[in-house]
């Protein structure tokens, strides 16, 4: 690659382009471990994961507390129904809302999976000490934040919900 001029743009300069491409490749790294060590993609566990954290959760509601859109999260919660991992069930007062919680089978491959992540991710934050890894999260919750007040994203919106009381 050609060096730049100091005055042309170059988009390893900009924040952003740090968060996104840290984002995705721990993404990437992430889904390499689920599928290697529970067969499982990223998307199915991030839905096991909302399920076993909010139960009872409505299938609907399942994109409000990930960043998977309405037509992955159908696809994995297909496959994770047809697995015997998810169970359905239907409300008592409205026929047309649908619960959703972990079968005993996919609480025992949530768990192996939970292990595996949770070894896998202090490994990768281990690089940070309590400090750093508190002024992270509080970081990322002001440009959460932000989001919301620049965007209206309603998963932005929600972040008490999602990660608890503010930092």
């Amino acid at each position: 690659m050609a060096a730049l001029r100091p005055d042309e743009w170059n988009v390893t300069h900009q924040l952003l382009y740090h968060l996104s491409f840290t984002s995705e490749l721990i993404g990437i790294q992430e889904e390499v471990m689920l599928q290697r060590e529970c067969a499982l993609t990223l998307s199915e566990w991030r839905i096991m994961s909302v399920i076993a954290s909010f139960t009872p959760i409505a299938s609907k509601d399942i994109t409000k507390v990930t960043t998977l859109n309405k037509v992955a999260v159908s696809r994995s919660l297909a496959k994770l129904v047809g697995e015997g991992l998810v169970e359905r069930t239907v409300s008592d007062g409205d026929s047309r809302m649908q619960y959703l919680a972990l079968s005993r089978a996919g609480k025992q491959r949530f768990r192996k999976a939970q292990g595996h992540f949770l070894r896998w991710s202090e490994s990768l934050f281990g690089a940070l000490s309590p400090a750093e890894t508190k002024a992270l999260k509080l970081s990322l919750t002001k440009v959460r934040r932000r989001l919301a007040e620049i965007t209206d994203e309603e998963r932005a919106l929600s972040e008490e919900f999602i990660f608890g009381a503010s930092p």
